[in-house]
């Protein structure tokens, strides 16, 4: 754990500060049984897969939903921010398959890197 904060921080890290436990006090690393322990990231992810989906699609011209998503979100609960700005239903499971579809392509991707090549 020491040698891995000295590659990853460097000297940013002072000599001697480095946390050999750190690992230990990562409780999510020990918890396989709760499902949901990182929701925030996995909502977070997917919603940012679905805005950069729609930015994709329309192009520079959906910039200002984006900017009005933003500025409501520090407002209103994320279902209002999105259904204010957006007009997106996250409550609904149809806008979470479209948001999971959106990563097939690098999922994809990636499956085709890791398998041994059969030509």
């Amino acid at each position: 754990m020491v040698a891995t904060q000295r590659d990853v921080y460097g000297d940013v890290l002072m000599p001697g500060e480095e946390d050999p436990w750190f690992w230990a006090s990562k409780l999510h690393f020990f918890l396989p049984s709760v499902a949901f322990y990182n929701f925030p990231y996995t909502f977070g992810f997917l919603l940012s897969q679905a805005l950069f989906a729609q930015f994709q699609s329309e192009g520079p011209s959906f910039l200002h939903h984006y900017e009005a998503f933003l500025k409501e979100s520090g407002r209103a609960t994320c279902e209002q921010a999105v259904r204010s700005t957006l007009g997106w239903e996250i409550d609904q499971p149809d806008f979470w398959e479209r948001a999971i579809q959106s990563c097939a392509g690098p999922i994809q991707q990636f499956a085709d890197a890791a398998s041994p090549s059969l030509s």
